[in-house]
């Protein structure tokens, strides 16, 4: 149950239930029992750490955040193994330095971009990519995100321009209709430039595939024509966050 992030004191009325209430632990005893439990796998999580930490050449790493307390876990990635855990409140470069010390072999880190991590992998000289999930995140929050509400935008004055138009005439109404139209190019290009960089984040899907699109095994000839073919099409949007895409990649 603890594993199922069940409560305590849902854990006790699960067993009360199970149990008819006899022999039932207290909430008490549950929380000694589950810390027992707790200590048991972090000595274990030490001893497989020490095991292989100098052998490793790729971790993953992460914060998390339980009830406001910062959690820093270190995984490896093919089999997704925690190597460790623990609360680490601080934020800074040197929290990070000090997790990964053991891990003396490390030649690539797999992170998100915060300032941290970051500035840990950089004081270390490693390598660094962005993992799968944080990286989709980004193209969310910088490049789709900002072409939709430009879309939005210009929609709306569309939408006011043509309530517009119906009270005008003469000159001014043919005025007002090339602006009118100049807005709706403006739209239409926004919309046409979000589903281009549909194909472009297919691209970077593509590149966290084991295979290529091919099925065959990756090569740096193949990485390297895949971000090209990426680049130009990010380099074609006229929206800033097309040329600010282009370059995080």
């Amino acid at each position: 149950m603890a594993e199922h992030n069940v409560t305590f004191r849902a854990m006790h009325e699960i067993l009360a239930v199970a149990f008819d209430d006899h022999g039932v632990p207290s909430v008490g005893t549950l929380h000694k029992h589950v810390e027992a439990h707790g200590a048991k796998a972090r000595e274990l999580i030490d001893r497989a750490r020490a095991q292989v930490a100098e052998a490793l050449r790729v971790i993953c790493g992460d914060d998390v955040f339980l009830q406001g307390v910062g959690v820093k876990v270190v995984t490896e990635p093919r089999s997704n193994a925690v190597l460790d855990v623990g609360r680490c409140p601080g934020r800074g470069a040197e929290d990070w330095l000090r997790w990964i010390k053991d891990f003396t072999g490390l030649v690539l880190f797999i992170s998100d971009l915060g300032t941290d991590l970051v500035g840990a992998i950089d004081a270390r000289s490693l390598q660094q990519v962005i993992d799968y999930w944080h990286e989709i995140d980004w193209w969310a929050d910088n490049l789709f995100g900002p072409l939709a509400r430009e879309e939005a935008s210009l929609a709306r004055q569309v939408g006011s321009a043509d309530k517009a138009l119906a009270k005008l005439h003469g000159d001014a109404r043919r005025q007002a209709r090339l602006a009118r139209a100049k807005l709706e190019r403006a739209r239409a290009r926004c919309e046409r430039e979000f589903y281009v960089v549909c194909e472009a984040e297919q691209l970077l899907r593509v590149l966290y595939q084991p295979l290529d699109p091919e099925g065959r095994l990756w090569t740096d000839a193949t990485v390297a024509s895949t971000l090209a073919r990426r680049g130009k099409i990010l380099l074609g949007i006229t929206h800033p966050a097309g040329f600010a895409t282009y370059e995080h990649v």
